[in-house]
């Protein structure tokens, strides 16, 4: 299979004859929400503890692994006050 076959088969799959896009929206949009909100927590923490976004970021994984809960939860508990990292 070529190349160009390979990618109509993958436009195909993702689209219906007009060419619109039949993935679930809904999926994609919370899955780009999640991230934003993750984003959004390690500004407010680099913020906080004086350091680069990455490193923030890296802080909130270090806490949500100590804690046992995803990276979500921790970004959520950022977000709304309940978790300060200074």
């Amino acid at each position: 299979m070529s190349r160009e076959d390979a990618r109509g088969e993958i436009r195909d799959e993702a689209s219906d004859d007009a060419g619109r896009d039949t993935r679930d929206k809904s999926i994609r949009r919370s899955s780009l929400w999640e991230r934003r909100e993750v984003h959004q927590a390690a500004g407010r923490v680099s913020v906080q503890v004086g350091c680069r976004v990455e490193q923030a970021l890296a802080l909130m994984r270090e806490q949500a692994e100590a804690s046992r809960v995803t990276l979500d939860q921790v970004a959520d508990a950022v977000l709304d006050g309940s978790l300060r990292f200074d």
